[in-house]
């Protein structure tokens, strides 16, 4: 496992290794901008310091603490096959490098502009970092839509826990029931990201006090349905009886989660979307507990 390998070949390194992004908290609250919407509601856009930190690639045993996510107190530490994109703000070692990083939060919208400041971490005196990777948090049903130009894209990423499908359906339903919640999430952040985009434009370049249109804005995004295409109880069914036959046990449970990164290379941003597969049983030869991670697919989506 390396960063370097991963920067110079990002798209097959994907497919061939499950990555999970696990990052510390940002450094400076002060740098964080709370924007309102007219329509209620708000969002935060990720500035100054808070931008840049830097990554490097870790075995999941070697991150510790390492949590599950947020919602459970279980660890992805004794996990088979997983390796975790380690987002600090202090540099760690000489190989880890700089990262333009978007937090989360619980539904919630953040932005960032993938753009250079002064008030950026500095690899160097007087060195303004302006990183080409790009990662944000896990999803586990968030969206992550980019917007803008290759050269300095803005990205969001959002969270609609609390949204439910018309009925009130949730993603532990059937499959109707996960299609109407998806389709409830998606479009509730869909909407939220409209909103930002008409009364807080972010992409193009400022003149005086007027942001001009991008010349050549593409928008385009990862939602649940792209990175957990097994979650929904039909297919999550049909991969379960496909692992059991190919592991030979008896019973087995199936996990999909998202990872989005960005990686820019001759000027221009491209980004990509990583479906995690994790799968839970016992071992039938030596009966002990196994989690482990299977089957990376890696597409691109933007632009």
């Amino acid at each position: 496992m390396s960063i370097t390998q991963f920067m110079g070949q990002p798209h097959a390194y994907a497919n061939a290794h499950t990555l999970y992004p696990y990052a510390d908290k940002v450094v400076r609250d002060d740098h964080m901008k709370k924007l309102s919407l007219s329509t209620g509601g708000d969002f935060t856009e990720i500035r100054g310091e808070n931008k840049v930190a830097f990554c490097d690639i870790q075995p999941c045993s070697a991150v510790n603490p390492l949590p599950h996510d947020l919602m459970r107190a279980m660890t992805y530490t004794q996990d088979k096959d997983l390796e975790v994109l380690r987002v600090t703000y202090g540099r760690p070692n000489p190989s880890a490098v700089a990262t333009y990083f978007l937090p989360w939060r619980e539904n919630y919208m953040m932005r960032i502009k993938l753009k250079p400041s002064p008030h950026h971490a500095r690899q160097g005196q007087g060195v303004v970092l302006d990183p080409d990777l790009f990662v944000t948090a896990a999803l586990q049903g968030c969206s992550v839509i980019v917007t803008g130009e290759p050269a300095q894209p803005v990205v969001y990423h959002l969270n609609a826990q609390q949204v439910k499908g018309p009925g009130g359906e949730t993603f532990g339903g059937d499959d109707t029931a996960f299609i109407a919640a998806a389709q409830a999430k998606v479009g509730h952040m869909q909407t939220m990201f409209g909103q930002a985009q008409t009364e807080f434009p972010k992409a193009g370049a400022k003149v005086g006090t007027v942001r001009q249109a991008p010349a050549q804005a593409v928008t385009q995004g990862a939602v649940v349905t792209d990175y957990m295409i097994g979650a929904k109880p039909g297919p999550n069914a049909a991969l379960a009886s496909f692992y059991k036959q190919q592991l030979g046990v008896k019973s087995l449970s199936v996990e999909q989660y998202g990872t989005v990164f960005g990686i820019r290379s001759g000027g221009t941003w491209k980004f990509y979307r990583q479906t995690r597969t994790r799968l839970s049983y016992t071992d039938p030869k030596t009966r002990q507990s196994v989690n482990q991670w299977v089957n990376p697919v890696c597409s691109r989506f933007w632009p």
